[in-house]
């Protein structure tokens, strides 16, 4: 997944690894990184921090590239094209289940608000 002009409080880390629970590994990947100096409404300055691209993905082992390293640019390229909810052991076409899982209940939702609706007419007439 890929995000454009990121800003950050803190100078961020060109790769940052974190494990996670399930045994993969979240990693976020930054280009052109930069600080601008800027001033606040009472006159303070401070440091803001950008990343021009940051990309991120899950993978099933930690990412211990940089720029410039071997392997950087596929494993960033892999990055900006994963998309969360693409993983391995997501079963083929569950999300086309619960979309019709969905439409089903939006469908009975529909019919049950007509009969209270109904009911309520007659009632209070």
């Amino acid at each position: 997944m890929l995000n454009l002009n990121v800003r950050f409080t803190e100078l961020p880390a060109d790769c940052l690894t974190t494990p996670l629970p399930n045994g993969k590994y979240d990693v976020w990947m930054r280009k052109g990184i930069g600080a601008e100096i800027k001033t606040d409404d009472n006159g303070d300055t401070y440091t803001e921090y950008h990343a021009e691209e940051e990309a991120y993905a899950q993978f099933d082992a930690p990412l211990d590239v940089l720029p410039g390293d071997p392997g950087y640019e596929a494993a960033y390229r892999a990055a900006v094209a994963w998309m969360p909810g693409q993983h391995e052991d997501e079963k083929p076409g569950e999300l086309e289940v619960l979309r019709q899982r969905v439409d089903q209940l939006t469908a009975a939702n529909d019919m049950l608000t007509e009969c209270v609706l109904e009911m309520s007419a007659i009632i209070y007439v």
